[in-house]
């Protein structure tokens, strides 16, 4: 019995070892996505229909202009919706909705991202959510 649990024990730390690792390496990871090049404004959009993804404008509010024309040229209006708010390493980062109930997701703080000049890139994503860094 003592055997048993010992082994049981020692399984359980080893695993716990190897999660924190994948944990680390994922972070590391995560951690290398937020550098953004300074002279390019991305702007990304999600519907129903998939992602559409703007880059290389000088600014922000061109790459989100051109990505509301795409939009727009399929006959569907944007609609923005905060799903979250959390930071990374300090930096400002916005969680959006991105499944079927919320079709025409934007990546920002509503029509914000249009109007203030808001630089949003997507930095990693996943069924039903997509995370997108926010900065002035």
């Amino acid at each position: 019995m003592l055997r048993r649990s010992l082994l049981y024990i020692s399984g359980l730390t080893i695993s716990t070892a190897l999660l924190g690792s994948a944990l680390m390496s994922f972070q590391q990871t995560a951690q290398a996505s937020l550098t953004v090049s300074a002279q390019l404004s991305y702007c990304s959009a999600s519907s129903g229909q998939g992602d559409w993804i703007s880059w290389g404008h000088q600014t922000a509010v061109q790459a989100c202009g051109t990505v509301n024309k795409k939009f727009e040229s399929w006959g569907q209006t944007i609609r923005a919706r905060r799903y979250g708010r959390y930071y990374i390493n300090g930096t400002n980062v916005i969680e959006v909705s991105c499944s079927q109930s919320q079709p025409f997701s934007v990546a920002g703080l509503g029509t914000e991202a249009f109007t203030k000049a808001v630089e949003i890139v997507r930095l990693r994503g996943q069924e039903g959510r997509c995370v997108y860094k926010v900065t002035n």
